[in-house]
């Protein structure tokens, strides 16, 4: 007789992790709250290049998110998570369970709330990305109020990956190139990692964007067509109407005392008209051939930028029941915004600067008998855009330190740790009118078309 043993089906083992939003280890599906876990492989197909473009993938994420492309809003050069539209304030972010460093940004909630940058996350580091879609204030804090975002690292990760990719439309615009790597190595009880991410991005203007179908402007409002700005660039003269009396003329009853000059392409210029302009009747450029400005000359959809990071794990197994890890990190991120040329309107004072940043209130008035000042016997405010362009350069940066131990005593689990986190934020802005120059116009001729008022500088 043949005995034949019976296979008896064991259930697999089910590990037990800390999962996001609670502080007890437990496996995922114990929990009742809203975890959505996106795992390597997952990751790997959404083709992402960067932390942002990835939770840009992901459903949960959407109004409020930033993805730092132009130059808009208060934390421009920073890209941002939020959840249930709750804004990035009120989503927290975490690498390996812990906070990444809070962006060195003004903050609209008066200081209150912080916003984290996606920047600073190298995507080639990540294993797995899990969301916590619940608000989860009472372990975390109040800026956890619409959920966490939490990245895991990889573990006891060997080999070498490296990856580029460059991308752009089929006009070859909105160009891209990234290129990112990670290495890893380990032996017995230790195992260590380094990543990193470079990225660069090319400046991308409204004018050169082909499926942006520029004639449309004329069936929104003929003054667009094909200039987008309501604000002259030609030189304007407004005589006073007192003497010293700073009243100057600026209504069509007085247009006799405005004057101005036409330094543009005979295309760029306009007669302005009231029903085609939709102009009111007190506007002085009714019946008057000025120039207009294009302002998409210098509008982007996408501001030139570059990205640095690098992030370094390692874990030493002092004892089975200790480990000791750390981890090391360091971002820069660089982004630089076009803006257009400095307007000023001598009618009323305008900010302008003394080397070093120095604000000050001035005014353009040409005195009588200057060789520009189209009026004999009464001093004239210039309203006037100058030629060369303005921007800003935004420059960030973070530090990452973390250094700790873990363990298990019995059926306990411990974990003690340092960390130390930094951010830093430099904020460039060129194109500022310089006082000093401004007053030699002044004194000895105005720049129209000449020469620009403008210290084209990053010292101021």
């Amino acid at each position: 007789m043949v005995a034949i043993a019976q296979e008896v089906s064991v259930d697999p083992a089910v590990q037990k992790v800390l999962v996001t939003g609670s502080n007890i280890k437990r496996s995922e599906k114990e929990g009742s709250s809203p975890v959505q876990t996106i795992n390597a492989k997952q990751i790997a197909a959404t083709g992402a290049n960067t932390v942002a473009e990835l939770l840009h993938s992901i459903p949960a994420f959407g109004s409020g998110s930033s993805v730092d492309v132009t130059d808009g809003g208060f934390s421009r050069g920073a890209a941002t998570a939020s959840l249930r539209g709750l804004g990035s304030s009120s989503t927290l972010v975490l690498l390996n369970g812990r906070r990444i460093t809070a962006s060195a940004y003004a903050d609209p909630n008066q200081g209150k709330s912080a916003v984290y940058d996606l920047n600073s996350i190298p995507v080639s580091a990540i294993e797995r990305v899990e969301v916590f879609k619940d608000g989860a204030s009472a372990v975390y804090g109040s800026d956890a109020i619409a959920g966490v975002v939490n990245f895991i690292t990889k573990t006891n990760y060997t080999g070498a990956e490296l990856t580029a990719s460059i991308s752009a439309n089929d006009d070859g615009e909105f160009a891209r190139q990234n290129l990112s790597g990670i290495f890893g190595f380990g032996k017995d009880r230790f195992n260590a990692f380094v990543s990193f991410d470079v990225a660069k991005r090319d400046s991308t203007l409204i004018k050169n964007v082909n499926d942006v179908e520029k004639g449309m402007y004329a069936d929104i409002n003929a003054r667009l067509n094909p200039y987008s700005s309501s604000l002259s660039s030609s030189p304007f003269f407004y005589a006073e109407r007192a003497p010293g009396g700073k009243n100057f003329a600026n209504t069509y009853a007085l247009r006799a005392l405005v004057k101005n000059q036409l330094d543009c392409p005979t295309s760029q210029q306009i007669t302005g008209d009231r029903v085609t302009h939709n102009m009111s009747a007190t506007d002085t450029l009714v019946g008057r051939t000025f120039c207009n400005f294009n302002t998409n000359d210098y509008s982007e959809v996408q501001s030139a930028g570059k990205d640095a990071n690098v992030l370094s794990r390692a874990t030493y197994e002092i004892t089975p029941s200790m480990t000791a890890f750390a981890e090391a990190g360091y971002s820069r991120s660089e982004r630089t915004y076009l803006r257009s040329p400095t307007a000023f309107r001598g009618t009323s004072a305008t900010t302008v600067f003394l080397l070093g940043g120095a604000p000050q209130q001035f005014q353009m008035i040409l005195p009588v008998g200057h060789p520009d000042n189209p009026f004999p016997t009464q001093r004239a405010a210039v309203g006037y855009r100058v030629s060369a362009a303005g921007g800003a350069v935004n420059t960030n940066e973070t530090y990452r330190f973390l250094t700790g131990l873990r363990g298990t005593v019995g059926a306990w689990d411990w974990e003690t740790g340092f960390l130390w986190n930094r951010a830093e934020r430099k904020e460039e802005t060129l194109g500022m009118l310089y006082r000093p120059t401004l007053e030699k116009v002044m004194t000895q001729g105005g720049p129209w078309p000449r020469s620009t008022p403008i210290l084209a500088s990053r010292a101021i």
